[in-house]
């Protein structure tokens, strides 16, 4: 129950940068990053634990990144010039990375209700106190918002969660994760569509890259295919 509920303060800083991230950068380059979460879980597994991730982790780890400097800009790299959305929307993929890493075991121990139980309830607390602290009104709201709260709620949260998990009773974790990637390229329609947002060339090129690494680190060794 203590781990569920720290994996819930973890899940809850996780969503708490990301929503910065937001207000920073565009939606589509803001969920990509978020994206790389995978990467993040082979390189702490491979540095903390020695655990090897096999030769397609590194070389879709490589792609990613070489994807990253092109949606970023090499320039702005080399003069260490990052905005503070992509930052923030990295530091979110390494928390869920954490999150991942926290829970992978505890699930066998607890079933699935019972842990999101616990875990969001500890990611509400902390959030209340975080906004206490920062002196941030989170009660007197329109209604407008409170109904954007439920559908995220709802819809993103509860129905989205429950969905993959019941994907994963069907199909194997590698294509489940295969297919979430593509909420990167639902996250570019609907921001175009919804918030007028559009991409220039190096970040629709760099988000592709991205993509095909992030795929590639989920790939099967050519001696495991069939089996």
């Amino acid at each position: 129950m203590i781990i569920a509920i720290i994996a819930g303060i973890v899940f809850a800083s996780d969503v708490a940068v990301w929503n910065l991230s937001l207000l920073k950068i565009s939606a589509t380059v803001s969920t990509l990053l978020a994206n790389l979460a995978p990467v993040w879980v082979g390189l702490i597994s491979y540095f903390l634990f020695k655990k090897k991730s096999g030769r397609l982790f590194w070389i879709g780890t490589i792609i990613s990144i070489v994807g990253m400097v092109v949606l970023v800009g090499y320039q702005h790299i080399l003069h260490l010039e990052l905005n503070t959305g992509i930052l923030l929307a990295t530091l979110a993929s390494l928390f869920y990375a954490i999150y991942i890493l926290i829970t992978k075991n505890i699930m066998a121990n607890i079933d699935v209700f019972s842990f999101m139980f616990y875990s969001m309830l500890g990611a509400s607390v902390f959030m209340l106190l975080v906004n206490d602290f920062i002196g941030n009104e989170i009660i007197h709201l329109s209604t407008k918002v409170w109904l954007c709260f439920v559908g995220m709620g709802i819809i993103c949260q509860l129905t989205g969660w429950l969905t993959i998990n019941y994907a994963l009773r069907y199909l194997e974790s590698t294509k489940v994760s295969i297919t979430l990637l593509s909420q990167t390229v639902f996250a570019a329609i609907m921001a175009a569509i919804f918030l007028g947002e559009r991409l220039a060339l190096n970040e629709i090129i760099g988000s592709v890259i991205v993509l095909v690494g992030i795929a590639t680190t989920f790939l099967k060794p050519r001696n495991q295919l069939g089996r």
